[in-house]
């Protein structure tokens, strides 16, 4: 592994362990090891991290800067991690406050992906950080 490529991993990914099966603890269950991108991340890093046993990588296709915008580093993430055979899953990271509604930022990031070629079944939405009301409601028409 080159170190450098090792550091890169450490500063920009986070590890993620699934569960790949919802089944009942009665059935065998298998376990997968994921990461999530939210920064440049160059084919040779992915293919490290594929060598290293991981199966997927979760891309971050919508950062919340600015109120929220396209990841402007999400495509070439997706095609450097499908050229070395990870499974590839999106999220929209959504700010807490944003002039935006949550249905424009949705269509924000479908449309660059669609621009770009890229579909899938599942966008997940990932809604961290500071700002978040407690007032479920109002997190809730943030959202909408």
């Amino acid at each position: 592994m080159n170190h450098s490529n090792h550091y890169t991993i450490i500063g920009t990914l986070s590890v993620l362990l699934l569960l790949s099966s919802s089944c009942p603890a009665t059935q065998a269950s298998t376990w997968s090891y994921g990461v999530d991108v939210w920064t440049a991340v160059d084919q040779s890093t992915f293919q490290c991290v594929y060598n290293s046993g991981y199966s997927i990588a979760f891309i971050r296709i919508y950062t919340p800067d600015s109120g929220g915008k396209n990841d402007t580093n999400a495509v070439n993430n997706v095609v450097n991690a499908l050229n070395v055979s990870l499974g590839v899953e999106v999220f929209v990271q959504t700010p807490p406050l944003s002039r935006k509604s949550g249905a424009m930022r949705f269509d924000e990031s479908y449309g660059y992906m669609d621009d770009n070629w890229i579909s899938f079944g599942t966008i997940w939405l990932l809604v961290s950080g500071l700002g978040w009301d407690r007032d479920g409601g109002g997190n809730f028409q943030n959202l909408k």
